[in-house]
């Protein structure tokens, strides 16, 4: 998850919401804990993982969407794992408090009404 992720946790809300529903192993968690354990378990499972930030677009109503490329091999598997991908994110009280996973930046920029 990288070197120092209680700075990434620093910007969740302590009531954060993160839906990846989208992810076939997907599913919705609720705070900073679940949120933690989620991002160290999708880590664990990758060597030489990394995300990138690509681009970030300004979905208007406290609504930001963060477009990112993704790579890693699987640990166990060999598979090599390149895909890119979106977050909408949303926030209040200068903290995240929802994020909305996409595993297509396409879908992701045609739900905040931009054409892809």
């Amino acid at each position: 998850m990288g070197a120092q992720p209680e700075l990434a946790l620093a910007f969740l809300h302590p009531d954060v919401v993160y839906d990846a529903r989208e992810r076939p192993d997907g599913r919705v968690w609720r705070g900073r804990e679940q949120i933690t354990g989620a991002m160290l378990d999708w880590s664990d499972v990758w060597d030489d993982w990394e995300v990138e930030a690509e681009r970030y677009v300004d979905a208007g109503e406290n609504q930001v969407l963060i477009l990112w490329h993704e790579r890693g091999r699987g640990k166990e598997s060999g598979i090599v794992m390149d895909q890119r991908g979106a977050n909408l994110v949303t926030i209040a009280e200068s903290r995240i408090v929802h994020m909305q996973l996409y595993v297509d930046q396409r879908d992701a920029l045609r739900a905040i009404g931009l054409d892809a």
